[in-house]
């Protein structure tokens, strides 16, 4: 697909099919679940004040560390989905300390938008 493309979000019939990891000081960690919608792209916005570790793959339950995707606080990045017609499991690792501002971390599935 061309990258000229929009971002084109997955819905059901009432809501949309986007997955919210909250990430505060009480539960900073890897953090697991699954996104399972037929989706060729995954949008991933970091609503914290801190950079994030994410991990996505076919692995049934990732472990996210600092050695994987960095996305800075505040920002969003549309990656290619590693598994577009099964279930995509996805980590994040946040280390939130002093006082910093809790939030979530939101990954979209969708289609277009990445070549």
């Amino acid at each position: 697909m061309a990258a000229d493309q929009p971002f084109a979000p997955l819905t059901g019939a009432t809501t949309g099919k986007s997955l919210t990891i909250a990430c505060s000081t009480t539960n900073g960690g890897a953090l697991t679940s699954t996104v399972s919608a037929m989706a060729t792209n995954v949008l991933v916005t970091n609503s914290t004040a801190v950079t994030l570790f994410v991990r996505m793959s076919t692995e049934a339950a990732p472990v996210a560390s600092s050695l994987d995707i960095p996305l800075i606080a505040g920002t969003n990045r549309l990656f290619a989905n590693p598994s577009p017609t099964g279930a995509t499991g996805v980590a994040v690792t946040c280390t939130i300390t002093g006082g910093a501002a809790s939030g979530l971390v939101i990954f979209t599935p969708g289609n277009a938008g990445v070549e």
